[in-house]
């Protein structure tokens, strides 16, 4: 069983982690539904990750940033919210 320190040690850990192959798997474990809430990150611990992909995106360093970016927006629930702002 994962622990939450070791969870959290591992999200704090991603800036250092090649992005485009170890987020897809993470992504797709919390879209699936199958991480428990505990394991949810719940802070800040994606902030260097995601400020990483958005900087590659907008260089277009990397072909896989936007898409991998536009999935992390989706999958926070962020989208909600230009909904009831009428964006």
């Amino acid at each position: 069983m994962v622990t939450l320190d070791l969870w959290r040690s591992l999200l704090e850990s991603l800036p250092s982690q090649p992005i485009y192959t170890v987020l897809p798997y993470l992504l797709e474990a919390g879209e699936r539904h199958i991480l428990p809430d505990h394991l949810k990150p719940a802070q800040s611990e994606f902030d260097k990750t995601i400020g990483t992909l958005f900087s590659d995106a907008m260089g277009s360093s990397n072909t896989d940033a936007l898409p991998l970016l536009l999935r992390v927006i989706r999958s926070s629930g962020a989208l909600k919210y230009l909904n009831v702002l009428g964006v």
